[in-house]
């Protein structure tokens, strides 16, 4: 019998979080599909949700629902209010934080307080997105704290008309453009007509990135200009019909782009790949010969770099493949295997 007062906590503390779920869920299906995640699969979410536009489902988010002052060990509140009401906070674990940042799609979490809480009818949002990309998030998680107190961004009246509709069709779409600015990608907020003239851009968050929208841009030009080497003479969908621009025209344009950062910014990095685009440029112009330096360089690159695991498949294919791009730019010059000066 001594273990019945824990099994009856438990099952208090269970029955609260499935009413706070069930809430959340309420409010939410009005502007969503809301599914829950099945019981016994713990991973960390509560719903999976999906955005309807104009009755047609649209974004996929996630939502985690926390209730309840719960406790940690040390029996400090993870749930804290605001003596005002503005703000709730939760005190999340790191495993949790690292297991929602690396989803592809935007995750938030619910603060629901207790029944008979003076604020027991608002909803209180974290905005994990908002928190990784200008709250510090990123930088925090590669460090070695156990635990993070977060302050909702939003707070939501559960009560009021249609108190989640701009949740669901504008925080949470600008969250995906959001998410895209920790790879360096600048895109429009999606919408369902991408035809529409008028698109919105999310602003003030992209300076702490700069070296992966700089990166992106990088392997951007350079896997066009691969794919670009593919095409003969004009491109199958010209950008504008009474205005066709050729596929040498954009191979230029991208690989000005692309030699500006191996020239104009202070980076040492080398990217095989990017060598052996400049070969593909220097094909496409006719000149086999600075073609075949390019593709020298980066087979060398490839072979003196001390990370590379060269028995891998891949790798061996990458050599074998610049092997061959060597070999086509012999045939044309008559020459044997020279080495890049």
């Amino acid at each position: 019998m001594a273990g019945r007062p824990h099994s009856l906590g438990r099952k208090k503390v269970t029955m609260t979080a499935n009413a706070a779920v069930a809430i959340v869920k309420a409010r939410l299906a009005k502007e969503a599909f809301v599914r829950d995640v099945p019981e016994g699969t713990d991973i960390g979410v509560d719903l999976y949700c999906e955005s309807v536009h104009k009755h047609e489902p649209f974004l996929h988010f996630w939502v985690q629902v926390k209730s309840r002052e719960m406790t940690t060990k040390n029996g400090k509140a993870r749930l804290k209010i605001k003596p005002d009401g503005s703000q709730a906070s939760w005190n999340f674990g790191a495993k949790d934080l690292q297991y929602w940042s690396r989803q592809p799609v935007p995750v938030f979490v619910f603060l629901v307080p207790p029944e008979g809480h003076l604020f027991a009818s608002f909803l209180y949002v974290v905005d994990l997105t908002e928190w990784l990309i200008s709250g510090g998030g990123d930088a925090w998680l590669k460090g070695n704290g156990r635990y993070k107190v977060i302050g909702s961004h939003i707070r939501y009246d559960a009560n009021g008309p249609g108190n989640l509709a701009a949740f669901v069709h504008d925080r949470m779409p600008k969250a995906y453009a959001k998410l895209r600015i920790r790879d360096g990608v600048s895109s429009f907020v999606p919408v369902v007509d991408e035809g529409r003239y008028t698109r919105v851009s999310m602003y003030g968050y992209r300076a702490p990135y700069y070296a992966r929208v700089i990166d992106q841009i990088r392997r951007t030009c350079s896997s066009t200009l691969t794919d670009l080497a593919a095409y003969n003479g004009q491109l199958p969908r010209p950008i504008a019909p009474n205005k066709p621009i050729t596929r040498d025209q954009i191979m230029d344009f991208l690989g000005k782009w692309l030699a500006l950062f191996y020239s104009a910014l202070p980076w040492n990095e080398q990217h095989w790949e990017d060598y052996r685009t400049f070969g593909h440029l220097e094909w496409c112009r006719g000149n086999p010969a600075k073609a075949r330096e390019w593709y020298h360089r980066a087979k060398s690159t490839i072979e003196s770099d001390p990370k590379v695991n060269k028995s891998e498949l891949g790798w061996q294919w990458a050599i074998k493949g610049l092997d061959e791009l060597i070999r086509q730019c012999n045939d044309m010059t008559g020459g044997g295997p020279q080495e890049p000066p």
